[in-house]
This record gives C-alpha cells, sequence and structure tokens, in this order.
C-alpha cells in the first residue's frame, strides 16, 4: 500500500518528530555517565521498564470511512474530522524481562495503541454537535531479545516478538448538541477485535547507575485486524465499507519510544 500525505500531514509527522528529536537530545547527557553496565552478568538479573512513543499506522480503512463521515452532512452542517487520515498514534507499554542465558533475555510486554480523529460541526451558541473517531486497542506478548555491552555503560538489544492486539471497545461517537450546546443525545459505535501480531524491535539501554537506564528502542509492528465488530441498536455485527469488503484497523507501521528501565 503506497501512501499520499498532504502538505499538512507532513508537517503534522515533522513536528511530532522535531518533539522525539528534542527528547533524545535532552537525555544523551545520560549516554555519558559511566555505570558498568555488566557488573552483575545479563543472565543473572531482572528488569522493569516504562515506555511511551509514537508509530505509523496503516489506517486504510478507517480514511476511507472518514472520507465518507466527511461526506456527510448534520443539521445541515458538513462534518470535518481533523487531523483528517489517521497516519500514526501514541503507544505505551511496560516490560518484565528475564536474562535467562548469557547475552539473551525473555520477557513479557503489555501496554496500549491510539489513533485518534474528532471533528466539530456547527456554531457554538445553535449546534455544537462533534463527531470522533477513537480506535484504542491493547497489546500483550513475550519477546525474546539479544542484549551486548558496548563499552561500560551501553547496552545494545534486539529480537523480536509476538502479541495479542484487541481492540479496546471504542470507536465512533456522535454528541448530538443544540442550543448553547444542549446534549440532545449520543450515538456510539463500539469497536471490537482482535489479531495476533509480531514486532521487530533494536534498542539501546543508557546506564545512569548500575540499576538504572535510560531506554531508546524503534522497530516495526504488523497487526492488522481482519474482522472488525461494532455494536449498532444493541446488536454487534461485523462491520463493513460501502463497497461490501470487510472493515479493517491495521496498527502496522515502524514506531519509536524512550522510557526507562530498573535492573534487579
Amino acid at each position: 500500500m503506497i501512501f499520499q500525505l498532504n502538505k499538512l500531514e507532513i508537517k503534522k509527522l515533522y513536528d511530532k518528530i522535531k518533539v522525539y528529536y528534542n527528547i533524545i537530545l535532552f537525555l544523551l547527557p545520560a549516554l555519558f555517565v559511566p555505570s558498568r553496565v555488566m557488573a552483575t552478568p545479563i543472565h543473572q538479573r531482572i528488569m522493569f521498564g516504562a515506555s511511551a512513543g509514537y508509530g505509523m499506522y496503516r489506517m486504510h480503512d478507517v480514511n476511507a470511512l472518514i472520507d465518507e463521515r466527511n461526506g456527510l452532512f448534520i443539521m445541515s452542517i458538513p462534518v470535518e474530522l481533523n487531523p483528517g487520515h489517521i497516519t500514526g498514534g501514541s503507544n505505551w507499554h511496560l516490560d518484565l524481562a528475564f536474562g535467562f542465558l548469557p547475552y539473551l533475555l525473555a520477557g513479557i510486554e503489555g501496554g496500549g495503541l491510539s489513533a485518534y480523529a474528532k471533528g466539530r460541526e456547527g456554531n457554538i451558541l445553535l449546534d455544537a454537535s462533534y463527531y470522533d473517531i477513537d480506535i484504542t486497542a491493547r497489546e500483550l506478548g513475550g519477546f525474546i531479545k539479544g542484549a551486548w555491552p558496548l563499552g561500560e555503560f551501553i547496552l545494545l538489544t534486539g529480537g523480536f516478538g509476538f502479541y495479542n492486539v484487541a481492540l479496546a471497545g471504542f470507536g465512533e461517537r456522535l454528541d448530538n448538541r443544540g442550543f448553547l450546546g444542549l446534549l440532545l443525545g449520543t450515538q456510539q459505535i463500539p469497536y471490537s477485535g482482535s489479531a495476533f501480531g509480531q514486532k521487530l524491535m533494536i534498542g539501546v539501554d543508557a546506564f545512569v547507575f548500575p540499576t538504572f537506564a535510560i531506554a531508546l528502542e524503534s522497530g516495526y509492528r504488523w497487526a492488522r485486524i481482519e474482522e472488525v465488530k461494532g455494536e449498532i441498536n444493541g446488536e454487534n455485527m461485523v462491520l463493513k465499507m460501502s463497497n461490501g469488503d470487510s472493515f479493517t484497523v491495521d496498527f502496522s507501521g515502524p514506531f519509536v519510544k524512550a522510557g526507562c528501565r530498573i535492573y534487579f
């Protein structure tokens, strides 16, 4: 699938990359605080980490749905979703790993993925209706990584993981509001569905202390949910596109994240 980004989407992506670039520059001094990473062999250690970051998503069907919604009219006022097409979103994770062989560790990881678009229709005094697409997924699985010390205070890591990715119940929501924002009613279509996903990742742990490291990681995620169900009028049904094809949610794409890790 070839993606076409307009100038506004490219600028937004550039601004997000710039934020992470500045965060990395801020954390770089920690890389030069000497702390012996291998004071205890890796296979005798337990590691706990927390991280957050940003990832690109291949939301082809969701973006097609946004295009359809942008063609609708609510109370004679067109729906306009912002930021338009969804090209990415945030991610956050907790992980627990065990070193079981020299230079090799295994662990479990859990967290979340999110993608969001919000539209506002109407005059705030007469009609303040809102339309949202809020797609959040839980990610839970395990991984195996190699861990190789580079000098005395840098640990290079790389490996793969297998995950269950499940939609967390959010989806489409329309708040119908009238004069002065009075809520007249709410329409919701919660999404459900899951998929078996995989990740490749590579990163570095920069030790500030023998038991504490700043962690940077990037990689690629494969996570396409082929069957998505929505609750419509109390009935849970498989969602379809206007052409009859199955509606999919695809979190596949590259990602980057930063966090910290505690070594026991």
